[in-house]
């Protein structure tokens, strides 16, 4: 069996082997026609230099002869002796480089002739000779032998040109064969690597693109991909082994499935038990699940998205809920009124997102409880808190101006003891003098009776007349007040008696909260169509428990006495108040806190110019 390994080795040495194969015939064909060349060069070539070189030393000896004959001087006729000996190497040179049939015969009948040649010279060259005999003996010896020897090198010179011609005809046709090998041998290469590509891709991309075939459609869901590979090799494994992952991942998407219906199934059937109005969307607005009670009330649909159900409040909710990821709650006045069957109900929203193991918002549930009972009591609590308010104020203003008169002495004198004991009683019946006015304003502002005489203010006379009764407690208590109103801060549209009390109700927190040489800030700035005011204290902050519960009606927040133990201390009814006065105005009131950092209200109020603008 072939594994994969070899496969590869197969393919790519058989490649390297065609290479090789071609190279080396390559090499061994440039080695002959080198070699070939290499013997013109070193034969042919060398014995026509050499005749040439004898050719033109025979006849710089024989002009030499000549001049010698004419009244030459001595040196001419070293030269004549210098080109002789230049004769004799070359003549060495062509005996060296003899190849050629015949050329031998050629070279010592040169050979024969020059030494002839050169038998007659000293003859010639003999001064102390008759000059006629020497002329006649160079015309009728020498001259002779110099066209003799300039015959036979003529001779050799031409049949090593000759020679030359012939080898570089079949070093051409050499070279032509050549080129054929090389051409039939890279067509048989080609071939040959085409046929082990063939085999490659049958036996390892084939497989690779049916992997990867299977893979992509596991990717798009499709579970019931399988592998066939008919190879023996590590793909077949592979493919078996994502076979059997596939199968796996069926038989888990089997139960995966079966346990989503179960979940899905149980869920609903949970959520469609409760009395509430239950939502869950997605993170893009659509209705994954919705209870039966959502769908009878509002006729909500699963797959409707939240801006499309042609409910006002749920597409507002959206919208709240896609700026903040979570609602806070509301108070009673938040509910959403329904009819069910004629009879009236509400149903208070409240927000939860859904998060992932990474914090990650994956969807949001929304719960709409039904707050019909308790918005009745609370009703019920502030119609009776009203009515009980109301039938007090009579006696209890009965009762003040008595202890007012008694305290005064007007009906007798009074002992220090019983002087001592109508003080005490005096400011008990004026603190709760000013709760049962608190509960009566409260009640008024709740129920739309209060009509605000709305003014312009400067928000500096907003601050000033609310602080000014209380300059001196701040300066007893050590504490330092400081204002910053910025200078381009507009005018508010505010009833000043109502926003006087908010402001002193919140400077009197702070006054109360702010350990000894701490210190208070008050500010206002403009926010576009709305002016803010901040009241920021360096006392105790308020603990993370009692947050949401600040603006509650008599809710107070637990002071700790020296003993350690905390114990509520007012009537917890300001915060309450300044909220509904506040939101009468159209304004809004919250508050930032650190527990033992301090603590800084806020509430904000029209912006008178902007108002105008519009109007």
């Amino acid at each position: 069996m072939f594994g994969l390994r070899q496969k590869l080795l197969l393919g790519f040495g058989g490649l390297l082997v065609i290479m090789t194969v071609i190279g080396v015939q390559s090499i061994a064909h440039l080695s002959d026609l080198g070699q070939a060349t290499d013997e013109i060069l070193q034969g042919d070539y060398q014995s026509v230099v050499a005749c040439q070189r004898m050719k033109e030393s025979l006849q710089l000896i024989d002009s030499g002869v000549e001049l010698f004959l004419l009244g030459g001087s001595a040196k001419t006729q070293q030269t004549i002796m210098a080109q002789a000996q230049r004769f004799e190497e070359a003549l060495a040179l062509e005996f060296s480089n003899i190849n050629l049939p015949g050329e031998e015969e050629k070279a010592d009948q040169l050979r024969g002739a020059f030494s002839a040649y050169r038998e007659d010279l000293p003859a010639i060259l003999d001064r102390s000779q008759p000059e006629s005999q020497r002329r006649a003996r160079y015309l009728g010896h020498l001259r002779p032998h110099y066209e003799e020897c300039i015959e036979i090198a003529d001779d050799i010179l031409q049949m090593n040109q000759d020679n030359m011609a012939v080898a570089g005809q079949q070093v051409k046709v050499a070279a032509q064969n050549t080129v054929r090998r090389m051409y039939i041998m890279l067509a048989a290469g080609a071939a040959l690597s085409v046929v082990f590509f063939m085999f490659i891709r049958h036996w390892i991309l084939v497989p690779l693109q049916t992997l990867t075939a299977s893979v992509r459609g596991i990717e798009q869901d499709r579970l019931d991909q399988e592998v066939r590979v008919r190879s023996h090799d590590e793909l077949a494994d592979f493919g078996k082994a994502f076979n059997a992952m596939a199968t796996h991942l069926r038989a888990v998407r089997v139960g995966d499935q079966d346990r989503l219906v179960r979940t899905q199934r149980t869920t609903q059937q949970a959520v469609d038990s409760l009395p509430d109005a239950v939502l869950v969307l997605s993170p893009e607005g659509k209705m994954e699940l919705v209870n039966a009670t959502a769908a009878r009330l509002f006729g909500i649909q699963p797959g409707q998205h939240a801006s499309d159900c042609g409910l006002s409040w749920l597409g507002q909710l959206w919208r709240t809920i896609s700026m903040q990821s979570a609602l806070a709650q509301a108070g009673y006045e938040s509910a959403i009124q329904v009819f069910d069957g004629g009879n009236e109900k509400f149903f208070l929203p409240k927000v939860v997102p859904i998060l992932d193991d990474a914090k990650r918002q994956v969807g949001i549930t929304v719960v709409l409880a039904d707050v019909t009972q308790l918005r009745k009591l609370d009703e019920l609590k502030s119609g009776l808190l009203s009515t009980t308010s109301h039938e007090l104020k009579t006696p209890l203003t009965s009762l003040q101006m008595a202890i007012h008169l008694l305290s005064e002495g007007r009906v007798g004198r009074l002992e220090p003891r019983q002087a001592e004991l109508l003080g005490t009683a005096r400011n008990d019946v004026d603190r709760l003098h000013r709760l049962v006015d608190n509960i009566l304003d409260l009640s008024r502002i709740e129920s739309g009776r209060v009509r605000l005489n709305l003014q312009e203010m400067q928000p500096r006379e907003l601050v000033e007349t609310a602080l000014a009764p209380l300059r001196d407690r701040f300066q007893a208590q050590g504490l330092a007040v400081t204002v910053h109103i910025v200078p381009e801060a507009p005018p508010v549209l505010a009833d000043p008696s109502r926003i006087s009390l908010v402001m002193a109700n919140l400077l009197s927190n702070a006054l109360k909260y702010t350990p000894r040489g701490g210190a208070v800030r008050i500010s206002a700035q403009a926010l576009g169509r709305e002016v803010e005011f901040a009241v920021t204290d360096t006392g105790p902050g308020i603990p993370a428990q009692y947050r949401e519960r600040v603006f509650e009606k008599f809710f107070r927040v637990p002071e700790q006495n020296r003993d350690g133990k905390t114990q509520p201390t007012g009537a917890g009814l300001g915060l309450a108040i300044a909220k509904e006065v506040v939101e009468a105005h159209g304004g809004r009131i919250a508050f930032d806190s650190t527990g033992g950092q301090g603590c800084t209200f806020r509430f904000t109020l029209l912006n008178a110019a902007a108002e105008r603008k519009e109007t």
